[in-house]
């Protein structure tokens, strides 16, 4: 059995730095996205359906969450999940915004409302999930690794991707699609003036 300490030991930091685990199994299952909301809980977007076989069987299966961690004691480790939105396929990205989140699920980019701020996505009256189509082709190109991910908010108030020419911002109450560069492959950020930093992968 290893413990954390032996998985530090595989990495190499420069001084004053160190590893430390946040959140493991049974807690998260293959996550591939995480992000911070304003309140210090961790959004992890779970897409758990990925290649279930050599031969992708069942990719398109139902099995993907978001789920949102918190750290209720301070440690420094994650000791409360709650399942935001579950039954999805193939989820990519998320960004918590005003009464809900943006999360890609199904190649598309939706809106998913959480009206009473419960930390689970709301139910319409006829229990399927209240959520809004914001871009039909989000990620709907391609294999998996090649399609887009990301949103992450810019110093200018417009959420980018990696691996997309679009940006979406809020304005007068409904989501704008507009197109810029294309940037990266997977995982986007940026410093503190706001400039973004992406990977390119030829």
């Amino acid at each position: 059995v290893r413990t954390p300490t032996d998985e530090a030991r595989t990495f190499s930091f420069a001084d004053g730095f160190r590893a430390e685990l946040v959140a493991s199994e049974p807690m998260v299952q293959d996550p591939v996205v995480v992000s911070f909301d304003e309140d210090g809980r961790l959004w992890v977007v779970e897409m758990r359906g990925f290649m279930p076989t050599v031969d992708g069987t069942d990719e398109n299966a139902p099995t993907g969450r978001v789920s949102i961690l918190e750290d209720t004691d301070d440690d420094g480790r994650a000791d409360r999940s709650t399942v935001f939105l579950d039954g999805i396929v193939l989820p990519r990205a998320v960004a918590k915004v005003a009464g809900g989140a943006l999360v890609a699920h199904g190649g598309k980019l939706f809106m998913v409302h959480d009206g009473d701020g419960d930390g689970r996505a709301d139910r319409k009256p006829d229990g399927t999930r209240d959520e809004d189509e914001v871009d039909p082709e989000y990620a709907v190109k391609g294999n998996p690794e090649h399609q887009a991910n990301g949103l992450l908010w810019g110093r200018d108030n417009w959420i980018y991707s990696a691996n997309s020419v679009a940006r979406f911002r809020r304005i007068g109450g409904r989501w704008v699609k507009d197109r810029t560069e294309f940037r990266g492959q997977w995982g986007i950020d940026h410093d503190d003036w706001g400039r973004l930093y992406y990977d390119v992968n030829y």
